[in-house]
């Protein structure tokens, strides 16, 4: 093994201890912080996916540095005439010689194979664009002007989609609004107006940027639980985050909570082709959205609620 191959073998290995203490840190804070506001939440685990893939890079990094001052001291000392004994101790155990011989092959394979899920999202993204269809004058003035009042300078496209199971946002510096026909059919203009400002919060705070760094992260520390953890805290943060300026921006939180569930009925009645589509924080976000944080998915006034939404 080269110097530079060692160094970022080492690296690797020494993530799994440092990635642990990473998600261990964050999982005391999100407790900590289970009272405030979504968006404090939101930045916490969005600052430790940060230091996660920054770790690695600052232990290479510094290896590697201490690595050419052992050579130039070195250097040095032979240019003087001085006899250096040897440095290299034994301490390492065999297993952990055995793993750093191996883990960069087995890093840069895992790689590899997880990098085809991007290609396969770019895949999906550039269908849904070029099946998508421009939605009708109405529904584009709606977007329009929920932009602007929501602070959006840049132009927002609306296409109408008949393979996206749900609203979505696709893009940053050019985004696009995809919104199922079977959502524009279902629901009534303020659900969907509702609905539609919870995309609108997506591109105000630039949600695709962070998803795109997600996936990169995941790529390229796979190996690692606590990334995938953190990573999977930041969109359930996100979607509350979102549903908390639709409501300021509609100021109907009982029509926003119908709408959530009429999308979620909507969305039963054919399979999911969304790699990682929301589908398990619903009722949470209904009952967060009402405005009652201590009434649980049993209590019977939240079943009779839920209920009554299915059937509008």
């Amino acid at each position: 093994m080269t110097a530079i191959t060692q160094t970022l073998s080492s690296a690797l290995l020494q993530f799994i201890w440092q990635g642990t203490l990473v998600g261990c840190m964050l999982w005391v804070t999100l407790f900590l912080l289970r009272n405030r506001s979504a968006n404090a939440r939101y930045l916490a685990s969005c600052l430790a996916l940060v230091i996660l893939a920054a770790i690695p890079v600052v232990t290479t990094s510094e290896a590697l540095t201490l690595e050419v001052s052992l050579v130039e001291s070195v250097a040095a000392r032979a240019s003087k005439g001085w006899v250096a004994g040897s440095t290299v101790t034994a301490s390492s155990t065999s297993w952990f010689v055995w793993a750093q011989r191996w883990a960069l092959t087995a890093w840069s394979i895992g790689v590899l194979l997880f990098s085809l899920r991007i290609v396969w999202s770019c895949r999906y993204i550039y269908a849904l664009k070029r099946r998508g269809e421009l939605a009708e004058q109405a529904v584009v003035a709606m977007v329009e002007n929920l932009a602007r009042r929501m602070g959006i300078l840049r132009p927002v496209r609306v296409l109408t989609s008949s393979v996206a199971d749900g609203p979505s946002v696709v893009g940053w510096l050019r985004p696009i609004v995809l919104l199922p026909a079977s959502s524009i059919l279902g629901l009534n203009p303020e659900q969907l107006e509702t609905v539609i400002a919870h995309e609108i919060a997506h591109i105000r705070r630039h949600d695709y940027l962070v998803g795109a760094f997600q996936v990169v992260v995941e790529t390229l520390l796979f190996y690692h639980p606590a990334v995938w953890w953190t990573s999977s805290r930041i969109p359930h943060e996100r979607e509350f985050c979102c549903d908390d300026l639709a409501v300021r921006a509609c100021g109907d939180a009982m029509c926003y909570a119908r709408a959530l569930t009429t999308l979620e009925k909507l969305r039963v009645a054919k399979p999911s082709l969304v790699l990682g589509a929301r589908d398990g924080g619903l009722l949470y976000r209904i009952q967060r959205v009402i405005g009652d944080p201590t009434m649980t998915t049993d209590h019977p006034s939240y079943q009779a609620f839920s209920y009554s939404c299915l059937l509008l």
